[in-house]
């Protein structure tokens, strides 16, 4: 077993496995047969806050089992990294981050799916996904995202194309930590629209679902599909959303309902300085920095 010390100071410390794994993903590794690091994707900013000062090598997720996200992995002896740059993402999927690229000495195992690759052509047609048509399937496999992923991230390329941040789902690997609500309503065999959400990350103070987005062809009965979809969720318990620019806009056409306590939204955010500044509107500063003014539509709970 190792010790990672939780949070930015580090104090306390939780126990993991002594081996560790991690995914390439299709990238290489480092000529000196490092894992290198990668940038967090703008919606993951927040877990550079785990450490004291950022990385300028970006950083390396980890996970507790062997195959999380395909075959193409490798194992990594954790007692030859140091305890200092590992910290629990809080992720429900008990990932773990690297503060930097992980040494070579460091790797005990690669296990290629290359030559996999070559029997699963044949077999193939027995194990591809099939969605029925015009029906609504949740997907939660990991092998069931990476399959999909591709149209997966086109949808949501497309129904955020015309807004000022543009989409957050631009890889496979943003994909995964969702869960998705995916339909094939036509006569192709691909993904149509989607909604995608996600738990709390552990240290987050409410529980049940919060949706993060939508996803379409660009047709207008997809849009349409989509959009009842999330009103359909919004309606349950537990389910909500924080939107803004259109997406706000069509919510408050729809009369989803609307959060405006602001101690509540304090409690939910986990922000005493949030205020609401009228009209539905509250005001917060992100991690990164950044001031957001978005509405909370549905039904969230605290813990």
């Amino acid at each position: 077993m190792i010790q990672i010390p939780l949070g930015r100071k580090g104090r306390a410390i939780v126990y993991a496995p002594a081996m560790l794994y991690h995914n390439l993903r299709g990238r290489d590794l480092g000529r000196d047969g490092s894992i290198q690091g990668y940038p967090i994707s703008a919606r993951e900013k927040e877990l550079e806050e785990l450490f004291p000062t950022p990385s300028p090598d970006g950083y390396v997720w980890l996970s507790l089992q062997p195959g999380y996200g395909g075959n193409d992995y490798i194992t990594i002896d954790a007692t030859k990294l140091d305890p200092a740059n590992l910290r629990y993402t809080g992720q429900s999927e008990g990932f773990i981050i690297h503060k930097g690229s992980i040494p070579a000495n460091a790797i005990t195992l690669r296990r290629s799916n290359k030559w996999e690759g070559l029997l699963m052509k044949s077999t193939e047609f027995l194990t591809e996904l099939k969605l029925p048509k015009n029906h609504w399937e949740l997907i939660i496999s990991n092998n069931d995202k990476e399959e999909l992923g591709t149209d997966l991230v086109s949808l949501v390329q497309t129904a955020y194309s015309n807004t000022p941040q543009g989409s957050f789902v631009n890889s496979i690997r943003d994909v995964i930590p969702s869960d998705w609500n995916v339909i094939d309503w036509d006569d192709d065999p691909d993904v149509d629209s989607c909604v995608f959400y996600r738990s709390n990350r552990g240290s987050e103070s409410w529980t049940g679902y919060k949706i993060q987005g939508l996803g379409h062809d660009g047709a207008r009965i997809s849009k349409d599909k989509a959009i009842n979809k999330t009103r359909e969720l919004l309606s349950r318990p537990g389910i909500w959303i924080e939107s803004s620019d259109a997406m706000r806009h069509l919510l408050k056409k729809l009369s989803i309902p609307v959060v405006t306590d602001e101690q509540f939204l304090q409690q939910l955010f986990t922000d005493p300085n949030l205020t609401m500044i009228g009209d539905d509107l509250y005001s917060r500063v992100l991690p990164n920095g950044n001031r957001i003014s978005e509405t909370v539509f549905g039904d969230p709970k605290l813990k």
